[in-house]
């Protein structure tokens, strides 16, 4: 037995371990670490930032400190060199817009239980619609994950000879901005629902490529898709419903290429199991948490809807993540 599966499977005993990630994102919601990027503070301070109570916060900050996400010094706290790096809002590779999030569905995995019981989401209403702001900080920690995929990712795809690509819910545009930067010759547009373009449009700017990558605002899911193109690219969109509604996703991409063109497929792709990669499977009861319908799912099931709408050559370009096919013609 391999001695990491060992003691990850022993990390799921720690009763605690969700105690410590409550802690953490509670943090990060009241963006303590970036309070503390101007310097130590007591305890006192600190409560007196946020309005609270000194003892309780003092409890709080001592479990941040022994958790090694501050230091302390004479009842002063500071930021540790990994709070610096990944906790403060400025830094390069903050992480603090992805813990928010996870702290909103906290209770939303209270109600697992019932889940199984009923088959039924407990969510009514999708983040992008109940909470436009939430949504916005979704966007943004999905944006800093993928600053560091999308350059190596775009060397791997058929986009050379592509001029224009469709990014079909493309979240802050980070993709369609990297494979423009990639391929000089491409022009790319963003089709998502209106509290997420918002950020799109600041980042595409902030690229400088206003010129190249365009905002067009719409429900992939309901509405029609916006012009023809020769790539389509459709990152975690799959795993947010069900076969039949991704079958007929398929066929509208289909519809908005040129013959020939290339779906571009990006997501937590199964092995034939459905129980492997582990962190695949765990993503998987996210998913029936949030929407009627939704999982992950197989190469072959992707493979099987992608043949029904049109497409071949169909090929996997990084294992279960992301797969590349080609419209057929007629």
């Amino acid at each position: 037995m391999a001695q990491g599966a060992s003691s990850s499977r022993e990390a799921l005993l720690d009763p605690g371990a969700y105690w410590k990630h409550k802690i953490l994102t509670t943090a990060a919601k009241l963006d303590v670490f970036s309070f503390l990027a101007g310097g130590e503070r007591s305890t006192a301070e600190v409560a007196g930032q946020y309005g609270g109570d000194a003892r309780a916060f003092r409890i709080f900050l001592d479990a941040l400190a022994g958790l090694r996400l501050l230091e302390k010094r004479d009842g002063r706290y500071r930021n540790t060199r990994f709070a610096r790096r990944h906790l403060v809002r400025d830094a390069k590779e903050y992480r603090g817009d992805q813990l928010v999030v996870a702290d909103l569905y906290w209770d939303l995995w209270g109600k697992l239980e019932d889940t199984l019981m009923t088959g039924k989401s407990p969510l009514t209403e999708s983040i992008f619609f109940s909470d436009p702001a939430a949504a916005q900080r979704l966007i943004l920690g999905l944006h800093r994950d993928a600053l560091a995929i999308a350059p190596a990712l775009a060397e791997r795809l058929p986009l050379a000879d592509c001029k224009t690509l469709l990014d079909l819910g493309g979240g802050a545009g980070t993709y369609a901005i990297a494979f423009c930067q990639r391929y000089p010759n491409l022009r790319a547009t963003v089709f998502d629902v209106p509290p997420v373009t918002v950020v799109t449009r600041s980042i595409v700017s902030q690229h400088g490529l206003d010129d190249r990558v365009s905002v067009v605002e719409g429900d992939f899911t309901a509405d029609p898709l916006p012009g023809k193109y020769d790539a389509v690219f459709m990152s975690n969109i799959l795993h947010g419903g069900g076969p039949e509604r991704n079958r007929r996703l398929f066929a509208k991409v289909s519809g908005a290429l040129e013959q020939g063109g290339w779906a571009i497929v990006r997501d937590v792709v199964m092995e034939k199991d459905l129980d492997s990669p582990s962190m695949g499977a765990v993503f998987a009861v996210n998913m029936l948490l949030h929407a009627p319908d939704a999982r992950c799912y197989s190469f072959e099931e992707i493979a099987e809807w992608l043949a029904g709408a049109g497409f071949g050559d169909i090929e996997t370009v990084e294992p279960n993540s992301v797969l590349t096919a080609r419209k057929l013609d007629p």
